[in-house]
């Protein structure tokens, strides 16, 4: 080139590399926001089930004796542990349950209760990592089957004092016919099965599970 000669600018070719520029500066964003975004969605969903986890929890503390007590004969206290295990905001609504067996409404409101109980445990196992997802997931799953062993042994108390005013029967005499030995083992299983969740989480997983809803990382 000789000296003094005019350098010649395609602007075509510099308007589509500032063009390219642009659009992986913007793809580079949005897939920031995106993650960010996603990362915020997740601690958030962590944060909500141990928020309900915990509030479970000082349930299953403040009962425990009641859980642990075991007697030899029909458990006539059942609608008392009943309203103990479903006190608080996200249980109170199915308190009343207790005193409606009989009712379809308060059935199918009880039953959409455990249903959500269920998701929880799901959803624990799905945004929590390791040991922590499982442990979650089995409190939630192990206090929806504690009420429902509380309310199978309710129906079936209910039954038994029916029997007993029909029939004339003694207490004993009731409980042989209605089969209130072979349903006390199932609720008495069931308070024990909650208890080992509620200890697990207790000693050995609420410090893991703090820290993951604590967590910056999206993992």
């Amino acid at each position: 080139m000789s000296k003094g000669a005019t350098v010649s600018v395609n602007w075509d070719i510099v308007c589509s590399v500032v063009t390219s520029i642009a659009a992986v500066a913007a793809l580079g964003i949005s897939v920031s926001q995106i993650w960010a975004s996603n990362k915020q969605q997740l601690l958030d969903r962590r944060l909500r089930l141990w928020i309900k986890a915990h509030g479970l929890m000082e349930l299953c503390a403040h009962s425990r004796f009641r859980l642990e007590k075991k007697e030899d004969g029909p458990e006539l206290t059942n609608d008392y542990l009943f309203l103990l295990m479903t006190n608080n905001s996200l249980l109170c609504d199915i308190g009343p349950v207790i005193e409606h067996i009989s009712d379809q409404d308060w059935k199918k409101r009880f039953l959409l209760k455990l249903d959500e109980l269920k998701e929880m445990a799901f959803e624990a196992e799905l945004v929590f990592r390791g040991s922590s997802a499982k442990a979650l997931g089995a409190f939630f799953t192990d206090y929806a089957s504690l009420l429902m062993s509380i309310y199978q042994y309710q129906i079936m108390l209910n039954c038994l004092k029916e029997d007993c005013r029909s029939f004339l029967h003694s207490l004993e005499e009731a409980a042989t016919t209605v089969g209130e030995k072979e349903q006390r083992a199932v609720l008495h299983e069931a308070e024990d099965k909650l208890l080992n969740s509620y200890d697990e989480l207790s000693f050995h997983v609420a410090a893991r599970i703090k820290g993951q809803c604590g967590s910056s990382w999206l993992s």
